[in-house]
């Protein structure tokens, strides 16, 4: 192999990398700070500081002798060699090195494993490692990465290397002017095919989506001022800072990719497919270590219910975990197949997890460049034919359209600068799905991935032939019907019937107290519910009481009330069974039941004295017998008098007795 072509492993097969002389990663002595290296460097003309990487990393471009010279400098540790991919992916090492190891192996073995190949532990709170390697050659990382990778115990090992992603947007062709969303109704604009859309109206029919649906866009950052988004902005975070900003003024992709999602609908502008759900603004704009891209994942997953991905990376073991962690979690995650003109799709839409999404036209047929080929799952519309797609920009010479001010805030599809690729088709599914999870909560990612799959609409079928499974290797299983996958997801809705609380009035009933108990039965679920049947048991009821529960809507409640005097001062559970006789096909059938405790005393104000009536019929205590240590119950019926204590009386006891109800009579 070629001195300047090395390799890294990913699930056990080489990736190649070709050698950029022009590029290296920089790595400080200990007692020198990396911004005074950086400093000093940065006055050299032959050399270039790059800004976008986070600031405990230095990365420095220009003239390779220069490169090659700098790394005997007395506060330079080393330098480390940085690459591309077979992709066109730039990729950087540093100094670390992550690996998996098996969950059998003894962390004192893993640990003689890192001392052998001259490392040292940085992190190992995980199952994946983060050591550092001392080698001072600039292949070091790469070169240890591989042979940590040979060595038994060892599931996979690779260099920590730093790396942008690479977001889809294919540069505009010069497309005479056009003003519409065809992509959400095309009515044949443009020399369009009227219906060469993602059938958008059908889909709205069933609703515009719910703010409760939140879609990461895993993106370079989105304006989250931008008048036609901020309405429906959450919070976000930006990795390439690591703050809560997640804008950025220098990048329009990820305000292009969030408008086409949910743009809101509000009479001006734009409008995304599902206007009304929630963007989540996740900023990766720069160079990030392969750790922190899989924890961007990470994030995601804990603050959104879909990921939308239009960008392609190198392939990774740690970022390919991380993905498949979010899947398995039951969180879809949307992938760009590329823009390369190729017949295999990017990483990491090839990964068998993802939702992998190509492109069509406005006439109904692959765009381009469109990367397809295995693993590709759908198209959905963008550029490529004689009209882009018309969604939020950001103002000024960054932008799509380069406009300052207000006119700056959107690029159209009529002109060149309109915004497109599969950077654009990829939000537009997950916007789909979006759709689907608002009308059917419970789906999961397995399911999405189905029910687009199913809907899907067979395109270009006079051209290209589809097999046995529906799947043909330019559109995968066809161009997303947003209307048709919506209906699909509202037919597997189900209810979910719970008992949504529980109370009882007086809170602290006695035994004369006629208590009310309260109890609220809630439709949690994603479909209406059928009429059903409630069990109530109070105490230590056998049988119970059945109450009728009407048919209820998604979100809707009914309540139940029953009436009791308990005249007993004890300890009580209540058990609580909403539709008890199976009657409704829910989505959980195991959170039907509910039990609460309460305690009910004796009401120390029903006291008598000898010669007095008893107020109800019960038992009675004496309550002097009763400091004596003795036990004196009396049964009386209701106005009958009480008389003197005859244990008092005995005892020589003075006074009256005194005489408090401890049972009530059945």
């Amino acid at each position: 192999m070629p001195e300047d072509v090395k390799y890294y492993l990913v699930n056990g097969k080489k990736a190649l990398l070709r050698r950029v002389n022009t590029v290296r990663y920089v790595s400080s002595e200990r007692n020198f700070h990396t911004a005074h290296v950086a400093a000093r460097l940065a006055r050299s003309s032959r050399l270039a500081i790059n800004p976008r990487v986070p600031t405990e990393h230095l990365v420095v471009r220009g003239d390779p002798k220069k490169l090659d010279i700098i790394r005997d400098y007395d506060d330079i540790y080393c330098t480390r060699s940085a690459f591309t991919d077979a992709n066109g992916h730039e990729l950087i090492l540093t100094d670390e090195v992550l690996v998996s190891f098996s969950k059998s192996m003894l962390k004192s073995d893993r640990q003689n494993l890192v001392k052998k190949h001259e490392c040292v532990v940085v992190d190992d709170s995980s199952d994946i490692w983060r050591i550092r390697v001392l080698d001072r050659d600039d292949d070091a990382p790469l070169d240890i990465s591989n042979r940590i990778s040979e060595e038994n115990g060892v599931e996979f090992s690779e260099p920590n290397a730093l790396q942008s992603a690479r977001y889809e947007a294919v540069n505009p062709p010069n497309d005479t002017r056009f003003t519409d969303q065809w992509h959400l109704h095309n009515t044949g604009q443009g020399g369009g095919d009227p219906g060469a859309d993602v059938n958008a109206l059908e889909a709205w029919v069933d609703g515009y989506g719910s703010p409760d649906i939140r879609v990461v866009i895993h993106d370079s950052g989105v304006d989250i001022t931008h008048p036609d988004l901020s309405v429906n902005i959450g919070p976000g975070w930006d990795f390439d800072n690591n703050d809560s900003n997640p804008s950025n003024d220098d990048s329009a992709h990820g305000t292009a990719c969030a408008g086409v999602v949910a743009a809101a609908l509000d009479g001006q502008g734009v409008v995304g497919i599902a206007p009304n759900c929630t963007i989540v603004p996740l900023r990766a704009a720069g160079a990030l270590t392969w750790d922190t891209w899989a924890e961007t994942f990470e994030w995601a997953a804990q603050h959104g219910d879909i990921i939308s991905c239009s960008w392609t990376i190198s392939m990774s073991n740690i970022l390919s975990a991380a993905i498949r962690n979010v899947v398995n979690s039951g969180i879809p995650v949307f992938f760009a197949s590329a823009n390369d003109y190729l017949d295999s799709i990017g990483y990491p839409a090839s990964l068998p997890e993802t939702i992998a999404i190509g492109a069509s036209t406005n006439q109904d047929v692959r765009s381009n460049y469109s990367n397809y080929g295995n693993g590709l799952d759908l198209v959905a519309p963008s550029s490529g034919g004689t009209r882009r797609i018309e969604t939020t920009d950001i103002q000024g010479d960054d932008g799509y359209n380069n406009n300052n001010g207000t006119a700056g805030d959107y690029c159209e599809a009529e002109y060149p600068s309109g915004f497109g690729g599969t950077s654009s088709a990829t939000p537009l599914a997950a916007g789909v799905a979006a759709l689907m999870l608002s009308v059917n909560r419970n789906l999961t990612a397995d399911d999405i991935k189905r029910i687009l799959i199913e809907t899907a609409v067979k395109i270009d079928s006079d051209n290209v032939t589809y097999d046995a499974n529906g799947w043909n290797s330019e559109y995968g299983y066809g161009r997303i019907d947003a209307g048709a996958a919506v209906k699909a997801a509202l037919a597997e809705a189900l209810p979910d019937l719970v008992i949504d609380s529980l109370s009882h009035s007086p809170s602290a009933p006695t035994t004369e107290d006629e208590i009310t108990f309260t109890v609220v039965v809630k439709n949690i679920g994603s479909g209406p519910a059928t009429p059903s049947t409630l069990l109530f048991k109070v105490g230590g009821e056998t049988h119970g009481k059945d109450y009728s529960v009407p048919a209820l809507g998604v979100g809707d409640t009914y309540t139940v009330q029953r009436k009791e005097v308990l005249g007993v001062a004890q300890n009580y559970r209540n058990t609580i069974t909403v539709d008890s006789n199976n009657d409704v096909l829910e989505s959980n059938e195991e959170n039907n039941l509910r039990t609460f405790d309460y305690k009910v005393v004796t009401d120390s104000s029903v006291i008598r004295k000898t010669g007095q009536e008893a107020p109800i019929s019960g038992e009675y205590r004496c309550e002097q017998c009763e400091a004596a240590g003795k036990i004196n119950d009396l049964p009386l019926a209701k106005d009958d008098n009480f008389p003197p204590c005859s244990t008092c009386m005995a005892a020589g006891r003075p006074g009256g007795s005194r005489y408090r109800l401890v049972r009530k009579s059945a």
